[in-house]
């Protein structure tokens, strides 16, 4: 499918590296490629007696989550085992979860009264088995949303608060407590928002700080990733289509400012 939507994670072992490739295929089908270091161990369908029903439209999203859980059904035992979680739009307002766990795929539901076109967000934790999904809805709030992983209800639970976004704002994605939204200028703007991870406390939303200084592409996706010093300080990255075309890149240290704009395609 021309211009399709995908997401990839990626984990390490001592036998290597291991890539898994989410995209819709041409048949409108959620699927997977996976990757052992150079070589395609498979490529299939997330659910094959599933008819496909991702919306083929340009504003297709998808988003993968992987989360970790206790092989026990335990919450007080090793987190020892790795799933995940996919979501892809089936229209503007809706997107369908699907879980990896215990070795199968399983579709678990459909959350309607999303704005699609924007998606998704998700944290995880190596040493936690709480999972937590945001949510852009329709009436312009980012929702928070945690399940423990090590059990098998399917169900999420509903945080109090919500991150209420201005008019004009359209939410783009997050790296941990780390929100990034386009203003009514389509300019990149970035929110930390504190204790995100504890739906019982008092929650505090920073105010938005500009990214970079160019303007994003109408519908860009955003990429945000964060890389550990050997100092243990942590810098953060961001990189979206601007409007000229071009993939660009900021970095912030710890505690520092936002710097860059290069087009990383040709740095």
């Amino acid at each position: 499918m021309s211009g399709t939507s995908m997401y990839a994670t990626t984990s390490l072992s001592s036998d290597g590296t291991t890539w898994n490739l989410f995209y819709i295929d041409t048949d409108a089908y959620a699927a997977q490629l996976n990757l052992k270091d150079d070589t395609i161990v498979f490529n299939r369908h997330l659910e094959n007696n599933k008819p496909g029903d991702a919306s083929n439209a340009r504003f297709t999203s998808m988003l993968a989550c992987p989360f970790y859980y206790s092989s026990t059904n335990n919450t007080n035992g090793p987190i020892d085992r790795t799933g995940t979680l996919v979501y892809y739009s089936t229209n503007t307002t809706s997107i369908n979860e699907y879980i990896y766990k215990d070795g199968w795929w399983k579709y678990l539901k459909n959350w309607p009264n999303i704005n699609a076109q924007a998606g998704m967000g998700c944290f995880t934790q190596a040493n936690s088995s709480i999972a937590q999904l945001y949510i852009y809805n329709q009436v312009q709030e980012v929702e928070f949303w945690w399940k423990d992983m090590s059990h098998d209800a399917e169900w999420w639970h509903k945080c109090e608060f919500t991150i209420k976004l201005d008019p004009d704002e359209v939410f783009l994605g997050n790296d941990e407590n780390w929100f990034y939204t386009k203003n009514d200028n389509n300019m990149v703007v970035a929110r930390d928002v504190q204790q995100v991870y504890n739906c019982n406390s008092t929650t505090a939303v920073q105010e938005p700080v500009l990214v970079g200084n160019r303007a994003a592409l109408n519908m860009t996706d955003l990429t945000a990733g964060q890389v550990q010093g050997t100092n243990g300080e942590r810098a953060r990255f961001v990189f979206y289509q601007d409007t000229k075309g071009n993939v660009t890149g900021y970095g912030r240290p710890q505690n520092g400012k936002w710097e860059g704009g290069k087009d990383v395609l040709f740095c």
